[in-house]
């Protein structure tokens, strides 16, 4: 099958869930209530000068404007109506989730094909973008108003051109890199510390890869600075782009706001140990809670750092500073949202060195694909919790329950503590409650709400569609036994992504 028609087979697969499963009811985020004022002063007047002021970037407002313009269209029955204000607001949020299931769909698409570049076989390839979208915080917020999904589909471009570059020496995945962490930082300015990562992409040691090539200096050891200046072309195609995503983004914060922090929350602790240790072991807030197949994240680096030395190089600094950085921030737990809401952008980069394992060189690999599929059954479990409540629901009764318990007022800053390190007012926790006493029929199930207030015709509908889907998987799962079959016949097709 042509690898055209394979990206589109996957991507279908990966994107058909986030929408099938939207929530019925947008969610209300403060964060983005802006963003869309500001859209729609855009369309309106004609100009990006207009007087809303936003948190998140530039880039969210103009990728809306598509969806704002269809918003305006559905909400023109209701013009004269008393209502239409609110009308405009659903459409304008339902669009914006449907936004938000695409670049889902986009990202676990990209974690496919850098696993592809590692080796992966396709199913492996498959299994590991099935395990980001279904089973991590990532499936929550793809059904949700947050612009976490597209800072996450930026940030796996980055990561697939790092890829590229470090196994394949194409010259297009340096651009791709840079023009994707540009486009990341008109989504979050402070994710320009992934930019750490291009260390190993541009100082190449040879003895981690066992032979000399053009971008190494021969028989070195160590990374030499004179190995990015013989050929200055590699800098420039990752950092010219990055250099003018800051500029571009860093102008608009100081048209703003006036100053390069402008709309950011709060300033950052004394020291990150308590963020650390809160995104790491939490009840709460951990990582590791919210999406489980990344316990086997240990296990993954310790084979990767001696047998993908570079790729590992990347990744961790590429990741490593984004984690300080958020742990160091005073709002490290991301206030109301679903787990450690802050870590969703970088999670293709946390769920790509799980590859390392997946292998067909690695020794124990089945081992860990048994693993892996156990972790990831129980993350789709807790992710498919999130749709008993919206969050904020969630949050507020997680919060009345805790004051009642003390029988005394609380400072906000203890409420706060209390979800984040006693399980038993965890969001989770308090999700897990929800779904056991509430009737399944009644959780928000995305498109389940549409069919019941429709009739037969839109059940036949929803289910025609996961029928759909699970003709994909099974064409993608079948795809490389047939592939497979044609080669021990003679040919000789290409089987990696």
């Amino acid at each position: 099958m042509p690898r055209t028609a394979i990206l589109c087979l996957v991507f279908a697969f990966f994107v058909l869930p986030c929408w099938l499963l939207e929530g019925a009811r947008p969610g209300y985020t403060v964060d983005v209530t802006n963003t869309l004022k500001k859209t729609a002063e855009i369309v309106a007047n004609g100009s990006l000068n207009t007087e809303t002021r936003v948190k998140q970037g530039l880039l969210p407002v103009l990728l809306h404007i598509p969806g704002h313009l269809w918003a305006l269209e559905m909400a023109a029955p209701f013009q004269d109506s008393p209502r239409y204000d609110d009308t405009l607001r659903w459409y304008d949020r339902r669009a914006l989730m449907i936004e938000n299931g695409l670049f889902t769909g986009l990202a676990a698409t990209l974690v496919f094909v850098a696993a592809g570049l590692l080796g992966l076989d396709r199913r492996m390839a498959l299994l590991l973008g099935s395990l980001y979208v279904f089973s991590s915080i990532a499936l929550p917020y793809s059904r949700y108003d947050y612009h976490l999904p597209l800072a996450g589909f930026l940030a796996a471009g980055w990561m697939v051109g790092g890829i590229a570059w470090l196994r394949k020496k194409e010259h297009s995945g340096l651009w791709l890199a840079g023009a994707s962490l540009a486009c990341l930082l008109l989504v979050r300015l402070e994710l320009a510390v992934l930019a750490l990562g291009a260390y190993p992409l541009l100082f190449i040691r040879c003895n981690w890869i066992g032979k000399t090539g053009p971008d190494c200096i021969n028989d070195d050891t160590k990374p030499h600075f004179s190995a990015v200046f013989r050929n200055p072309g590699q800098l420039m195609r990752i950092f010219v782009p990055i250099v003018i995503g800051i500029g571009i983004s860093a102008a608009f914060q100081l048209s703003q706001w006036g100053g390069l922090a402008g709309g950011y929350e709060g300033g950052f602790a004394k020291t990150p140990f308590p963020g650390l240790h809160g995104l790491l072991f939490s009840l709460g807030k951990s990582v590791f809670i919210y999406n489980p197949a990344l316990l086997l994240l240990p296990w993954a680096y310790v084979y990767g750092l001696r047998n993908f030395p570079r790729e590992s190089r990347f990744l961790m600094l590429s990741l490593f500073p984004a984690f300080l950085l958020y742990a160091w921030w005073e709002n490290w737990w991301g206030g109301w949202g679903w787990g450690p809401r802050h870590l969703t952008p970088i999670l293709p980069l946390l769920f790509l060195p799980l590859g390392f394992i997946l292998t067909s060189v690695y020794p124990h690999r089945r081992l860990a694909v048994r693993i892996l599929c156990g972790l990831g059954i129980v993350g789709v479990l807790i992710q498919i919790t999130s749709f008993s409540l919206d969050f904020n629901q969630g949050i507020m009764l997680a919060h009345r329950l805790i004051k009642q318990a003390a029988q005394a007022p609380l400072d906000p800053s203890d409420v706060e503590a209390a979800a984040i390190h006693l399980w038993q007012w965890s969001t989770l926790s308090i999700h897990i409650k929800a779904a056991l006493s509430i009737p399944l029929m009644e959780w928000d199930l995305g498109l389940v709400q549409w069919a019941r207030t429709g009739g037969a015709g839109r059940w036949l509908a929803i289910t025609a569609a996961w029928m759909i889907w699970a003709w994909i998987g099974w064409m993608l799962y079948r795809s490389q036994d047939r592939e497979m079959r044609i080669g021990d016949e003679g040919d000789d097709p290409e089987l990696r992504v």
